[in-house]
């Protein structure tokens, strides 16, 4: 019995390695069957190291193979480069128009400024002074003053120009000094050296409270002969009273000379 069980063994084992050198002889008959004639094997290329480390090129499909696509001519741009290229033209035309607008409010600014700067400011002229000599000049002036010992006197001021060919003008303008007064126009009159003159003089109200004030009476002018002197006498006829003092006349004298 044993020795048929060994023989079975040896048997099965047999098959078994027969049908394993069977499947390996048909797996070596595929690997090395030709390719067919339409086909051509294509040997892997060996690649360097350095051609290994270096980025693997970027495929590109020629235009014909999208479809619909056809190639523009030669020497033209694809619409979709003109119309980038237009987009970044009017852009960049924007902005230089942008700048140039700047740059010429820039500078219209800094010619507004230079107009201000060649502007002249106007001056005013000083009045004209008299000249110190001959026609118009000034031959003498002077002042003088009332006392009445109470709040209300009479100033006269004068002056003396010369007006050619031995004549001389005497101008003369009075104002009243005081603190409150109530009067209405009342006469002037004016006596120097032979030569009198009475005028209007104006009417004045000042209110109580006021403290001292001065209000414009006369001015007047007469003509007398060049180097004429002597003393002016100026009465305003007041005819009234003032702080509990009669003052008919308010009268104010002093020297006058045309040399």
């Amino acid at each position: 019995m044993k020795m048929q069980r060994a023989a079975i063994l040896v048997l099965a084992l047999s098959l078994i390695v027969g049908a394993e050198a069977m499947l390996m002889g048909h797996l070596a008959g595929r690997e090395t069957t030709s390719l067919p004639s339409s086909q051509t094997a294509v040997a892997s290329p060996s690649v360097s190291p350095d051609e290994a480390a270096s980025p693997a090129p970027i495929a590109t499909m020629p235009a014909t193979a999208i479809p619909g696509y056809t190639s523009p001519p030669a020497g033209r741009k694809s619409s979709s480069s003109s119309s980038s290229s237009s987009s970044s033209s009017s852009s960049s035309s924007a902005s230089n128009d942008s700048n140039s607008s700047y740059d010429n409010d820039y500078y219209d600014e800094n010619d507004y400024y230079d107009d201000d700067d060649d502007y002249e400011t106007p001056v005013t002229a000083p009045p004209t002074e008299p000249p110190s000599s001959g026609v118009g000049s000034i031959l003498s002036s002077d002042s003088f003053s009332s006392d009445t010992g109470v709040g209300l006197n009479l100033n006269v001021s004068w002056q003396a120009t010369d007006l050619g060919g031995g004549r001389a003008r005497i101008t003369v303008s009075g104002s009243v000094s005081s603190y409150s007064l109530a009067v209405m126009s009342l006469p002037v009159s004016i006596d120097f050296a032979g030569y009198s003159t009475t005028v209007t003089g104006n009417s004045i109200d000042v209110s109580s409270g006021s403290g001292m004030t001065s209000n414009s009476l006369f001015s007047t002018s007469f003509d007398v002969d060049a180097g004429t002197e002597g003393d002016m006498i100026v009465t305003w006829t007041y005819g009234g009273s003032y702080s509990d003092v009669e003052l008919p006349e308010v009268v104010a004298s002093g020297y006058v000379y045309t040399s």
